[in-house]
């Protein structure tokens, strides 16, 4: 018996492929899928009476969505933690923003 032929990917983009930048994403997930939602977040500027800028709120423009299963969830993780280790390997630590308090909260389906 001769053994299953390997296939092979052949990469290619879609008609609607885009590309976008994002500050931030939050999601959640359920036994059936989980939600990635991605978003820019933006100070909404106003000059207080003293003249001096004044940041009053901060606008979140969700972006888009992503829905995939828990497996694929998963999967995605693993490749994110191996992209960052190597990354930091190369260019040391980031540094994450202990200070930034705005998380939403999650989101849950």
């Amino acid at each position: 018996m001769s053994s299953p032929k390997k296939l092979k990917f052949k990469q290619i983009k879609s008609e609607s492929f885009f590309k976008v930048f994002v500050t931030g994403v939050f999601g959640g997930m359920n036994p059936n899928k989980c939600n990635i939602l991605f978003f820019n977040d933006s100070p909404e500027v106003n000059i207080s009476d003293t003249g001096r800028p004044k940041i009053e709120n901060i606008n979140r423009e969700l972006i888009g969505e992503v829905t995939v299963t828990p497996v694929q969830f998963k999967q995605m993780a693993v490749w994110m933690n191996r992209n960052v280790d190597t990354y930091e390997k190369r260019f040391g630590k980031i540094l994450l923003r202990p200070e930034d308090k705005t998380e939403p909260p999650n989101f849950i389906t």
